[in-house]
């Protein structure tokens, strides 16, 4: 089974309303790839893509609730 890691690269503060949040995502040490999550959407850019794929908040709240498991708080 894969390792993955995840780590928060911040580009300005805390807030989304000014800038985006970047997750560096590593799979066995290695860059699997990097979502960009911002006030009206959420992007994942693979490692070697210079394009990624983007949705609004609406549309994955649809993909998880048609694909995602269900998990305790």
């Amino acid at each position: 089974m894969a390792n993955h890691d995840v780590k928060l690269c911040l580009q300005t503060g805390l807030s989304v309303k000014k800038g985006d949040v970047l997750f560096e995502v590593k799979r066995n040490g290695r860059k699997y790839g990097t979502l960009k999550v911002s006030q009206g959407s959420v992007v994942w850019r693979q490692k070697s893509s210079t394009y990624g794929k983007k949705l609004k908040w609406d549309e994955l709240q649809d993909l998880f609730d048609e694909y995602g498991k269900s998990e305790r708080k």
